[in-house]
């Protein structure tokens, strides 16, 4: 079932690169100012198409990408500055020392791992005062058109009842409250804190159906021959045509940081 996980990913590299957000500077010099010391090695675990890991370079030294799509992987690796590594491995089976990483970064993927085992091996691989930064977006942007808001909730709400009765969504989909309750559990940091970020972008139609697009079980549903109509995607691209109207509209992506660090 894992290889089904993977394959959503698989066949969206070129979108998920081109369409989905980068995370704003602003909210990586907070990370690395709460964080408040010289940061040798930060890992991007489920780092995709290394989207999420190059603005990382920056502000350490190494930064390590590791995700267990080999399709995501080969797409990172074609663009890489000279202090990133990609590794092929995955959140319960990390291929790194004990007590190698200062940060451990999860962006838009924590919740595709199982908490137990990948709450212990990022554990494992965190320095004595690591910290471990959970980062995800809204979905959608905000936009100033509620009928466009509303066709895409329904088309969301519509596609998760296909998907619901999925094996790989029920064995695989974690929501990020399960990671938060297992580190509350197990006393494993002395500092927790969540804070959010707002990220204002000028969008096309083109780019804000492209960024829909890279939503995993879209691409799947899809793949299976599910049609538009039945996913109500036709209104929903409708919709984008008629609030875009061929110009670039104002949209407003939220973030949400999760945050946990070690005093000592």
């Amino acid at each position: 079932m894992q290889n089904n996980v993977n394959e959503r990913w698989a066949k969206n590299t070129t979108n998920y690169d081109t369409f989905r957000p980068s995370v704003p500077t602003d909210l990586l010099n907070q990370v690395v100012s709460l964080y408040g010391e010289p940061i040798e090695c930060v890992l991007d675990l489920g780092c995709g198409t290394g989207l999420s890991t190059r603005p990382w370079t920056t502000y350490a030294l190494q930064v390590i990408g590791v995700d267990p799509s080999g399709e995501m992987l080969a797409s990172a690796s074609k663009i890489s500055e000279g202090n990133i590594q990609f590794i092929r491995g995955s959140g319960h089976a990390i291929p790194l020392p004990d007590g190698s990483v200062d940060i451990v970064a999860c962006h838009a993927s924590i919740h595709w791992m199982e908490p137990d085992s990948s709450m212990l091996e990022i554990m494992r691989v965190l320095k004595p005062q690591g910290m471990l930064v959970l980062l995800n977006h809204n979905w959608p942007p905000l936009s100033n058109s509620l009928a466009l808001d509303a066709a895409y909730f329904q088309f969301k709400s519509v596609l998760g009842e296909l998907v619901a009765n999925k094996d790989y969504y029920k064995n695989y989909y974690y929501r990020i409250d399960a990671f938060s309750a297992w580190l509350y559990k197990k006393k494993q940091f002395d500092y927790f804190r969540e804070f959010h970020m707002h990220q204002s972008v000028q969008w096309t139609e083109a780019q804000y159906l492209g960024f829909t697009y890279t939503y995993g079980d879209l691409e799947l549903m899809l793949h299976e021959g599910v049609s538009k109509s039945e996913m109500q995607l036709d209104a929903l691209e409708q919709e984008a045509k008629n609030y875009f109207n061929a110009s670039l509209k104002p949209l407003l992506f939220t973030w949400r940081v999760d945050l946990f660090k070690n005093k000592r």
